[in-house]
């Protein structure tokens, strides 16, 4: 089942701009993500500005391959900087995801796959609902 998300940043700068260009760039790169429509949103120019900036990644994509193919981003961008994206479904719920460095991200894996599988096509027979799911430690 193909869902539509909406990543973005808190901010609209020259960065984050770039961030969501390559994020696009990234998924639309990945043959297991399959996406119908990989799309760049660009907010129109403030006054004084040449041109807009990207504000918005819209993907139409199966969930779960995109799931893992935003994680795969996320993590290889996180060695270098401070990744800060939003995520929102179609349904409106949104997921806020930051990693830098040398945060542990397989601990943001479980809260990333159900927010993209949650309520739609997950892959597999967890139950999404379930916030308490395996919690070893």
């Amino acid at each position: 089942m193909t869902r539509q998300f909406i990543f973005s940043t808190l901010t609209a700068d020259a960065e984050s701009a770039a961030a969501l260009t390559d994020l696009a760039r990234w998924i639309g790169d990945r043959d297991e993500v399959a996406a119908q429509e990989v799309r760049v949103r660009t907010r129109p120019p403030a006054p004084g500005e040449l041109g807009g900036v990207a504000d918005a990644v819209a993907v139409l994509a199966a969930a779960t391959p995109l799931a893992k193919a935003f994680f795969d981003w996320l993590v290889e961008r996180a060695k270098s900087k401070r990744v800060s994206v939003e995520i929102e479904r179609a349904d409106g719920k949104r997921l806020h995801v930051e990693l830098e460095g040398g945060a542990s991200a397989a601990d943001l894996l479980p809260q990333v796959r159900s927010f993209f599988t949650e309520g739609g096509d997950a892959d597999s027979d967890s139950d999404s609902d379930s916030d308490s799911g395996d919690d070893a430690g």
